[in-house]
């Protein structure tokens, strides 16, 4: 009986070989035509870039970082005092120093004649003071 139910089992198994082989074969062609057809959709496919916001700035430009495109721009060759880039500027420089362990929130500067004689500072520091770097990013 055993070797009954192993036979049958084996004529089971080789007519469902070829099914299996056509299942297969069904499967990965269709798993390659979606792949193809997803490849040639997403080289085709441009990216659409939204408008430029209504930003109440009298000159402004948006690069993509990586491509140098200009995403946005109003004025941007507009000649002009550098007064909020200058601080940003040196945020920037400050806490890639942080970053790099070359400095430390606890460290202090000594405010120069230079620094302080500085139009359009809002420090108010005494000259020669020394003020944590803390202090002065705030």
């Amino acid at each position: 009986m055993l070797q009954c139910k192993h036979n049958v089992l084996l004529s089971i198994q080789r007519a469902m070989n070829p099914f299996k082989k056509f299942t297969l074969f069904l499967f990965f062609s269709l798993l390659v035509t979606v792949l193809q057809a997803n490849a040639e959709n997403s080289e085709s496919a441009e990216i659409t870039t939204p408008p430029a916001p209504n930003v109440a700035a009298t000159a402004y430009i948006l690069q993509d970082f990586h491509t140098g495109k200009v995403l946005a721009e109003n004025n941007a060759d507009a000649r002009l005092a550098p007064a909020s880039l200058t601080k940003i500027m040196t945020v920037y420089v400050v806490f890639r120093e942080l970053s790099n362990g070359h400095l430390h929130l606890e460290d202090m500067a000594n405010i120069s004649e230079k620094a302080w004689k500085t139009s359009g500072s809002r420090m108010f520091v005494e000259l020669g003071n020394q003020v944590k770097i803390e202090d002065l990013l705030k």
